[in-house]
């Protein structure tokens, strides 16, 4: 098998990245005299997008009423041929938790990559009008048509301590029982 290298700099570093099939998933690595050799990430190829999975695209939120979570929202879109969702709650901060998804039948998807939480399920699920997503746990529902998350990320910055808040009472309560 033939190794080759890249070779790019970073603030005043010299890098060096090879690809290379480990357990037939592709990766890129990073090799440096000081670290040694880091696993990047894995090479994904986009495939197509089935119809039932683009009317599921869009803002998904917590049902009224529900107990809040670790994340409170999440929008569904699809980009460059790749399904992704991304997860918003208080406690990420700014940034978005990005997951990147293969459709795996009508109901489900397989969270994409190497790692932590990779390989995890995200589940769909509708009853009657209603069309809810699932993953880690929590179980958030689609927005109707027009509805944006802006206003939601807007309170949820304005209150951090509110998510907070429901996780302590959430696993209070979990004790309780």
């Amino acid at each position: 098998m033939k190794v080759v290298f890249f070779k790019a700099q970073a603030q005043g570093m010299l890098l060096w990245f090879m690809f290379e099939r480990i357990d037939g998933h592709d990766v890129v690595l990073l090799h440096s005299g000081s670290a040694g050799r880091q696993l990047l990430g894995e090479r994904v190829t986009p495939t197509e997008v089935p119809e039932s999975w683009k009317g599921r695209l869009g803002p998904y939120t917590l049902p009224q009423g529900a107990a809040r979570e670790f994340f409170d929202r999440a929008e569904l879109r699809q980009e460059e041929g790749f399904l992704i969702l991304e997860l918003f709650g208080s406690i990420l901060g700014e940034a978005p938790n990005t997951l990147l998804l293969r459709p795996d039948g009508e109901e489900r998807a397989i969270v994409l990559g190497l790692g932590r939480g990779k390989g995890a399920v995200v589940r769909f699920e509708r009853q009657g009008d209603a069309q809810f997503l699932s993953t880690k746990g929590v179980r958030l529902q689609l927005k109707p048509a027009g509805q944006s998350l802006q206003a939601e990320r807007a309170a949820s910055v304005a209150d951090p301590g509110r998510v907070l808040r429901a996780l302590l009472e959430r696993r209070l309560a979990e004790r309780a029982r």
